[in-house]
């Protein structure tokens, strides 16, 4: 656990092989901050933040249902974005904006969601789908030709 300051205020050695998801429970259980404890970390509210691997939807529930803060890489993968309702967070040297940030509040869940797009990731992922595609491509091809083959 840290402080607002990155600093560890507390710490907890879990089991070895087990999926970070399925202890998640027992982890929060572990690291938190006693109430007769009266210290910097028992008054203040704490955010928890997490990547995708451990933010299941049962992990989220959970932190819903017990009034956790959490930010947290979101699994979804259509992401809507709308260029026109984004903020530039990121220029380049002539005040292009090269990362933009969507704030939008979730409905359903209430959860504010906020969507980041950036022209480098972008240009990374239409490189790694248009290598993917080239592949797939070749090996369809080679595959033809070598069933097209007589066999001796």
């Amino acid at each position: 656990m840290l402080d607002s300051s990155g600093f560890v205020r507390k710490s907890e050695i879990f089991d070895g092989n087990i999926g970070e998801a399925t202890t998640f429970k027992e982890m929060l259980d572990k690291l938190k901050v006693p109430q007769k404890e009266k210290n910097l970390l028992s008054s203040h509210k704490s955010l928890l933040i997490m990547d995708a691997g451990i933010a299941s939807q049962e992990n989220i529930d959970y932190l819903i249902e017990n009034s956790y803060e959490y930010l947290v890489v979101s699994r979804k993968r259509n992401k809507q974005f709308d260029e026109e309702k984004s903020t530039p967070v990121k220029l380049d040297k002539n005040d292009n904006a090269i990362v933009r940030a969507m704030k939008v509040v979730n409905e359903e869940t209430k959860e504010t969601e906020l969507f980041i797009h950036s022209t480098a990731r972008e240009a990374k992922e239409e490189a790694m789908q248009k290598e993917y595609k080239l592949f797939y491509r070749e090996a369809t091809i080679f595959k033809r030709w070598t069933l097209s083959q007589k066999k001796n």
